[in-house]
């Protein structure tokens, strides 16, 4: 009887983790793809920075510093995922970090996506250079 017990409890979890990482997933990859993020990395990358996703920072831009940041993203997505997958204790951890995560953002990366550098696509280098330096100083 026990065993059955551990083994309907052990699935229970294995089936809460893979929806939940699969929700994750599914908006991580929705934030990645947005028109948001897009505009905010089309202006940032007039002075050769880019939005990192990871870090929720302001980054220098190379040739594959987008595509990178966003292997990584998903890396740690599928990595804080794998907590759900060992036990009870796993999936309550997991489910605690995609909470906090999602419900608390920073002030900087809640600034940024409210600035124009989001909204408008139009900006001059002077303008991008002026809102990036004014939101770098918020922490």
């Amino acid at each position: 009887m026990m065993i059955e017990i551990l083994a309907i409890l052990y699935c229970s979890c294995f089936i809460l983790s893979a929806l939940l990482l699969a929700w994750n997933l599914t908006s991580l990859q929705k934030h990645l793809k947005s028109q948001e993020l897009s505009n905010l990395n089309f202006n940032l990358k007039k002075v050769d920075r880019f939005w990192s996703t990871t870090n929720d920072h302001f980054a220098n831009l190379n040739e594959s510093s987008i595509e990178g940041d966003a292997r990584a993203a998903r890396r740690s997505c599928l990595m804080m995922g794998l907590l759900g997958f060992a036990s009870l204790p796993g999936l309550l951890l997991f489910l605690t970090l995609t909470v906090s995560l999602k419900l608390i953002k920073s002030r900087r990366s809640i600034a940024v996506f409210r600035s124009e550098l989001v909204h408008r696509t139009e900006l001059s280098t002077g303008e991008v250079q002026n809102l990036v330096q004014n939101l770098s100083e918020i922490t």
